[in-house]
């Protein structure tokens, strides 16, 4: 295999509080750093791409982007926004070459807990759903399952063999709440499936 351009967006970083506490400028930074960061990094390597009809884009997301957790709302939603743009990317120019791979890793054990934001503002009547989610209240026991080391050996392993899938879960807790939420979406469609036909002509 020869030599190919791979790009990972691995930045981010996690921000903690209720939909209705969270403030207006950590919401705009969030977004930044965990989407727009990305797809400006996207455009300034998809012309050599492009041009050499070959190239690899790896972004890294969250199991947030498939279940959002409460009190972790805002960032379930980035990631989730990274997901659909690495989906078009990867349907805009697969047949230039070009190859789009989203990871999806649990909980590893990696300084993101350490790095986390909150808001200022706590409101008494989301502390039953939310409370233990709040900053305050986490504690990093640096005890998470997944191992990075491992996680990035194995994505230089897909890489070098030249077959991957378009989304990668890492871990096995991944793994369960993926299939658990998938499996969770299927239930609820065939089960409202009657009522949602109903609105074709």
């Amino acid at each position: 295999m020869g030599t190919i351009d791979v790009l990972v967006n691995n930045a981010g970083y996690g921000y903690r509080a209720a939909i209705e506490e969270s403030e207006a400028h950590e919401i705009d930074l969030l977004f930044r750093t965990n989407v727009f960061g990305p797809v400006k990094l996207m455009n300034l390597c998809l012309p050599k791409m492009r041009e050499m009809k070959d190239g690899i884009i790896i972004n890294v997301s969250s199991i947030g982007a498939v279940r959002a957790a409460v009190g972790n709302g805002f960032y379930s939603a980035s990631k989730a926004a990274l997901e659909l743009v690495s989906d078009a990317v990867g349907k805009e120019a697969e047949h230039l070459g070009i190859r789009v791979m989203t990871v999806e890793p649990g909980a590893f054990r990696t300084s993101f807990y350490d790095s986390l934001h909150g808001s200022e503002k706590a409101i008494g009547d989301y502390t039953k759903s939310v409370g233990a989610m709040r900053l305050a209240n986490m504690v990093n026991n640096h005890d998470q399952k997944g191992n990075p080391d491992k996680a990035g050996k194995l994505i230089v392993e897909l890489i070098s063999s030249g077959k991957f899938p378009k989304r990668l879960p890492l871990g096995s807790d991944a793994v369960r709440i993926i299939r658990d939420e998938l499996e969770s979406r299927l239930a609820e469609v065939d089960e409202w499936e009657t009522y949602s036909i109903r609105t074709d002509y």
